[in-house]
């Protein structure tokens, strides 16, 4: 994988994620040292912020969360989460422009 925040690998969208648990509002907002950067509402207890980063993703690429899954950095806030065959694509991923050729 490249220095960008995202890839594609197959049919699979790979995602750099830098996780803030414990927000007020579950939100993608915006990029920090190469990564995506999304707050939950959840506490990083018992998995639970790592379930509501799933259900928010498989949310807004309009698939089935067992399409979402984390493949590195369960246990810490920098994630690599693989989103396969996303149906949809957010305005923010269209926003922060995924242009896996940069770098």
């Amino acid at each position: 994988m490249n220095g960008h925040w995202c890839h594609w690998q197959n049919d699979a969208l790979l995602l750099k994620i830098h996780l803030h648990p414990g927000a007020k509002i579950n939100e993608v907002s915006g990029l920090l040292d190469m990564r995506l950067r999304i707050r939950v509402k959840s506490p990083p207890v018992d998995g639970k912020a790592n379930k509501e980063l799933i259900t928010m993703l498989a949310r807004d690429f309009g698939t089935k969360k067992t399409q979402v899954r984390i493949v590195g950095g369960k246990l810490g806030r920098d994630k690599l989460v693989e989103v396969r065959l996303p149906v949809t694509f957010p305005q923010w991923f269209i926003d922060l422009n995924c242009k896996e050729n940069s770098g």
